[in-house]
């Protein structure tokens, strides 16, 4: 685990302005010990690998990779 995944919290909300190219969909970070006016938006090749993001997807079966 690297230091980035040790600091996210979750994520809580994603943004598909064009939802078949990946590269355009951005995901809200929510920090660990942070409040969400911290929250920063990572696109989707950031937040692919977080662990966050395998728990974010089970709760949101309508993404479909």
């Amino acid at each position: 685990m690297d230091e980035a995944e040790a600091l996210v919290d979750r994520i809580v909300e994603h943004n598909f302005p064009h939802p078949k190219r990946k590269q355009t969909w951005m995901f809200r970070i929510r920090w660990q010990g942070c409040d969400e006016s911290e929250d920063t938006w990572l696109p989707f090749k950031e937040v692919n690998p977080l662990a966050a993001f395998e728990t974010y997807l089970s709760e949101h079966k309508e993404i479909k990779l």
